[in-house]
């Protein structure tokens, strides 16, 4: 990346202003989670931020107190010794960088206290280890003198606080040796595609290890820079990857450089797995199309048009690397003319890092019901930010009616893990204290406990234990519906494909939440299986259940007396003693 789109001064744009506050709040809320895990040794984790394509760190000349004003190597480094300083002082450090407002009195207290602390503290293991790749010499250079003013600042008697030095291997390094501030930094002067994850922190360990919690951030200028194959060495279990996917260049360049294309999607793989099932791949445009239309799950390219389609498969492509497991989010940008720009699609298999993204996300969303920034709604229509997180938790508590109606022995984590990976919401509590008051939520019970009726829901115990159950009462008409469905289909013992059901009920409008509403009953009248090959399977995610991209079966327990294969089975013995699948548990 040329050092001149720093030096300029140019990236002030609402978008990229809104990327690097969306960077700083996941980081505040990442360092301070990441710092409190444990291996399964019960040793403190070590927090690891990669970025792949750090720049200069500062645009222009400029020293701003707003940490979201500069490049994202210095915002990993500042939040990550605000960390510390809150620990100490109980507040954030006020960054006033060659600034006349700066407090010498204070500086000198500093000074004096980092003198007697690190006397012996030179051998202290740092806890959080940042890593910044750039290509640049010039952007390099810039990135290194920017990084010893902020540490000069800091740390007012620099000679004791921290060490500088040049590694075996070429490279720079930082690090702090003041004991209350256990970091360390590494500046490597290479393209992201030529280093290997194995030697990136200070004594080479692995990022993809159980006691190292890494977040990789991948800015790059040019979308091939960023290859599949490349982005794959750094998937390992526990990692946290945020992409800048330029949705927009990868539309307008398809056929133009169809080959970097297809390495930034990892297509060769999926072209030989195409075919393998004899699916033509000689168009890449087609196949792509094909990938999207899969992916989409509806068919057709539906409601997305192509860039947020091109989005949607680089999602999936990341799914199928880092593994089924693993949550996806895809935040929207787009410009003065309220066109797509690019998504920053952040995915892992940890829960907690998907919530503490949503939140940096739904901070800087301007739409209710999506996760996007348009910088033609803030300068045209004065469409400010969701800086507060004030979301109307009506709107979720409609979602979660609308999804759960008719269920019961739902648990509150099942409903948490559905607001963050379903829905473009936030979960609040307050949601379902109001769907208990709107009776749309009852029988709120600890299966862990001898079960009772709670008038009050206890919201003291509801975010943090996970054995409370939940029962949305149905609508007449999905019991209705549910009865009509039960008297139709349950006359046997043999699956009944979802696609049948949804085929004879012509008069009446099909809504799972009736097939869901049996299944989860205390005595089941239905349960719900997907078939895999040629066999029933059960299905991990409950609230999967139903998704179109499976083959799903219901096998109904049958009326009382009824006749299967010559034998009157009475309606109330239990459906596993004639069921030969497995069901799914809820």
């Amino acid at each position: 990346m040329s050092c001149e789109f720093f030096t300029s001064g140019t990236p002030h744009s609402p978008d990229s202003r809104v990327k690097r506050l969306m960077y700083k709040k996941y980081l505040q809320a990442f360092i301070p989670i990441t710092q409190q895990a444990k291996d399964e040794y019960g040793q403190q984790c070590t927090t690891a931020i990669i970025d792949g394509f750090a720049g200069a760190g500062r645009y222009g000349d400029e020293w701003p107190a707003e940490i979201e004003a500069y490049g994202s190597p210095l915002i990993a480094l500042m939040v990550s010794l605000n960390h510390f300083y809150r620990k100490e002082h109980g507040n954030d450090k006020l960054w006033r960088i060659q600034s006349s407002e700066r407090d010498i009195d204070a500086e000198i207290v500093d000074m004096v206290a980092t003198m007697s602390l690190s006397e012996n503290a030179s051998n202290v293991e740092p806890k959080i280890e940042l890593c910044f790749m750039e290509n640049d010499d010039a952007c390099f250079k810039s990135l290194k003198d920017n990084i010893a003013e902020v540490l000069e600042y800091f740390f007012p008697n620099p000679d004791v606080s921290y060490t500088e030095s040049e590694t075996e291997d070429g490279h720079y390094q930082f690090k702090i040796t003041h004991p209350n501030y256990p970091i360390s930094c590494k500046l490597i002067n290479e393209e992201f595609t030529n280093c290997i994850p194995d030697n990136l922190l200070i004594n080479n360990d692995s990022i993809n290890n159980d006691s190292i919690k890494c977040l990789i951030f991948l800015d790059p200028f040019f979308f091939s820079q960023t290859p599949m194959t490349h982005v794959e060495k750094y998937v390992g279990p526990g990692n946290f990857l945020l992409i800048n996917f330029m949705s927009s260049f990868v539309n307008r360049m398809n056929e133009t450089l169809s080959e970097r294309i297809e390495a930034l999607y990892g297509i060769p793989y999926l072209r030989m797995k195409a075919l393998e099932k004899g699916i033509p791949t000689g168009s890449l445009d087609e196949y792509v199309t094909y990938l999207v239309r899969q992916f989409d799950g509806k068919g057709n390219g539906g409601r997305r048009n192509n860039i947020q389609s091109r989005a949607a498969t680089y999602e999936r492509m990341l799914k199928n690397v880092f593994g089924t497991a693993t949550m996806p989010l895809t935040f929207e940008m787009r410009g003065r003319k309220n066109n797509i720009i690019y998504h920053l699609i952040f995915i892992t298999d940890d829960i907690k890092g998907v919530e503490i993204m949503k939140e940096a996300m739904h901070c800087c969303s301007q739409v209710e019901s999506e996760l996007r920034m348009s910088n033609y709604q803030l300068c045209r229509n004065d469409c400010i930010m969701n800086l507060g997180n004030t979301k109307d938790v009506t709107v979720v508590a409609d979602t979660l009616y609308e999804k759960f109606e008719g269920c019961s022995k739902v648990k509150i984590s099942q409903v948490k893990d559905y607001v963050l990976l379903e829905t473009p919401y936030v979960f609040r509590k307050q949601c379902l204290a109001g769907m208990e008051k709107d009776g749309k939520l009852v029988h709120v019970v600890d299966i862990g406990l001898p079960p009772m009726r709670r008038e009050v829901h206890p919201s003291v115990h509801w975010t943090t234990v996970t054995t409370w159950y939940l029962t949305f009462p149905p609508t007449e008409e999905t019991v209705n519906l549910a009865k009509s469905i039960y008297e139709n289909f349950a006359r046997g013992d043999q699956p009944v494909p979802l696609s049948y059901i949804k085929k004879m009920l012509r008069d009446q409008d099909f809504k799972e939440n009736a097939l869901l509403m049996m299944a989860s009953e205390r005595d089941p009248r239905c349960y719900i299986c997907y078939k895999c090959d040629m066999f029933m399977f059960d299905q991990p995610e409950w609230t999967c259940v139903l998704s179109s991209d499976r083959e799903w079966y219901i096998v109904f327990r049958p009326p009382a007396n009824q006749q299967i294969n010559g034998q009157i089975v009475p309606g109330t013995c239990p459906i596993e003693s004639y069921f030969p699948y497995q069901p799914i548990s809820f």
